[in-house]
């Protein structure tokens, strides 16, 4: 199946060599040498103290005690190996690690300190990079490099140059030496995603990467190593989870093509951590399975419902250490909430919680839903996609029918459905949904500017000389034409003739809008003559007389 995974069998630079390198290596002396790797880390740990871990002191605050703090290898990492070094499976309800080299606690948080090192971190930038993250994140420019195949292919020789002298990488050796997962091995899709988020920085690429591959080991086990997750491997808690609609990927993108997640209600609150971050692994993953999403980055928006419900700091710092792993770029996350006190502590608390890159990124937003929903809009978010309800109910329809679809992408190998339509792609089908979809928009604005052309001439041969001219510019921008299966997806249509009907029809149809605004403005025109002070309802004469009886008839 051709899928938006973009799966293919190419077999990557150096990889080659590599292979060639490792031929000789017995299965036997892999082991050994993973046996002794595994005694020297816990000999390092209990030496050392080289990971982190909790203590508590006499209020019950949790503290994070790090002896190195210059150390930036991430927690990801350490931890994932500590826990196959003592042979102990992760639990469900493990107590989450800090991430970075900050210590956190319980106690009082001064928001005004807050906002003063946030402020000292923006005023670290130079005008140009801030101006630059601003427009990205208003949806008017796209800070992704420019990919050519050579640029592709020099980049990928780096990434595996820089894996190969990468340490400590057991998730990765596992699944190479180990299973021989031809899906780490020879699909480029991963390392490209790690790239794309990092922006082509390969050292913080292989380090994403390494961290991704340690934490799909330790939330979904070995089978995660050999293939991309699934919603199959979704265990009963997180199906429950993901039926609940309190995260959503909203069916369309936003006016610069980047795909929206939505977290509303409860805001999943009431599941337990684990849960929640398993799920986050899947869903950020599969909402940026295509290139176009990779490039452009996505949306997080949370808009809680019930605001006697937010995360603590154990829960924000688990939530850090797996969006530092996984390969998804997010172009911007906005925090919906009430303007009160707690939810003003609490936005102290979510900048203290997200890497410094991610801060000049955050926007929040407090207001009443009329207001949010304006200031929503003036970042390019399709609000009347939000699924809430002015009550707090959390609309489910679109939900249900993208679950139904990822269940025929991930199942089937046939018709190859269509999760979200790219920026540049045609949808025809009725409804006022579709008419915002950017790619929609586009349309409209070519019929309109070649529908006086199409509609002055009587020539059949040039009409269709102007809806194909329609359909080939559409084409140049490597947009599609899609129509709805019944079934509950988009397919993308190839028959051009149908195409070129298609777009016929729509020009028609614009023909009656512009008809009937006509006649609209004709009929207002006309009606100053039934317009007088003195209450009389007789018809005026055009000199504003009373018209005589032949003037009526």
């Amino acid at each position: 199946m051709a899928n938006n995974n973009g799966n293919n069998n190419t077999i990557l630079p150096c990889h080659v060599a590599s292979m060639t390198t490792n031929s000789t290596f017995g299965m036997n002396e892999f082991v050994n040498r993973a046996e002794t790797m595994r005694q020297h880390q816990i000999m390092s740990a209990a030496a050392s103290d080289w990971w982190q871990f909790w203590n508590r002191d006499g209020s019950g605050a949790r503290r994070c005690n790090i002896n190195d703090p210059a150390n930036e290898v991430d927690d990801v990492t350490q931890t994932a190996n500590s826990r196959r070094a003592t042979d102990s499976p992760p639990s469900r309800h493990s107590t989450p690690r800090l991430a970075g080299n900050e210590t956190m606690t319980f106690g009082d948080v001064d928001t005004k300190a807050v906002n003063e090192m946030l402020s000292k971190e923006l005023a670290t930038l130079s005008f140009n990079d801030r101006n630059a993250i601003n427009e990205e994140v208003h949806g008017v420019r796209n800070l992704a490099a420019e990919e050519t195949p050579e640029m592709l292919r020099k980049s990928l020789m780096a990434f595996q140059c820089q894996l190969e002298k990468f340490h400590p990488k057991l998730a990765y050796d596992q699944a190479v030496f180990l299973f021989q997962s031809q899906w780490i091995l020879y699909n480029p899709t991963l390392r490209l995603r790690c790239l794309r988020t990092e922006r082509f920085n390969v050292s913080a690429a292989v380090l994403r990467f390494v961290k991704y591959l340690d934490l799909l080991l330790e939330y979904y086990g070995t089978e995660a190593l050999l293939r991309p997750i699934r919603m199959s491997d979704l265990g009963k808690e997180e199906t429950e989870l993901l039926r609940s609609g309190e995260y959503q990927l909203l069916p369309f993108r936003d006016r610069s093509g980047r795909r929206v997640i939505s977290c509303v209600g409860n805001v999943g609150l009431k599941f337990s951590l684990y849960a929640r971050m398993k799920f986050f692994i899947y869903l950020w993953w599969v909402a940026a399975e295509d290139v176009e999403t990779q490039q452009r980055g996505v949306i997080s928006l949370f808009w809680p419902e019930n605001h006697s419900l937010f995360p603590d700091k154990r829960e924000a710092q688990e939530a850090q250490r797996v969006f530092g792993a996984i390969p998804t770029r997010i172009a911007a996350y906005h925090q919906c909430l009430p303007d009160t006190a707690f939810f003003r502590f609490t936005r102290a608390v979510v900048i203290l919680s997200v890497d410094v890159v991610s801060r000049t990124r955050l926007k929040f937003h407090y207001n009443d839903d009329i207001e949010t929903n304006y200031q929503l809009m003036t970042y390019g978010i399709p609000v009347d996609l939000i699924p809430r309800t002015g009550t707090g109910k959390i609309k489910l329809k679109n939900h249900q029918q993208w679950i139904r679809t990822r269940k025929v992408i991930e199942e089937t190998k046939e018709d190859d459905p269509v999760e979200c339509p790219g920026i540049h792609d045609v949808l025809f089908r009725f409804g006022k949904s579709y008419l915002s979809h950017p790619g929609n928009a586009t349309f409209r604005e070519l019929i309109e500017a070649n529908f006086d052309e199409h509609n002055e001439t009587t020539n059949t041969d040039t009409k269709m000389a102007v809806t194909w001219r329609i359909v080939e510019d559409i084409e140049s921008r490597k947009g599609r034409f899609l129509v709805w299966d019944q079934r509950g997806w988009w397919k993308v249509t190839t028959d051009r003739a149908h195409i070129r009907s298609k777009v016929a029809v729509s020009l028609k149809e614009h023909k009656k809008r512009v008809q009937a605004k006509k006649n609209i403005q004709c009929t207002l025109s006309s009606t100053y003559q039934f317009e007088r002070q003195d209450g009389g309802k007789r018809k005026r004469a055009e000199d504003g007389s009373e018209p005589s009886k032949s003037f009526c008839a």
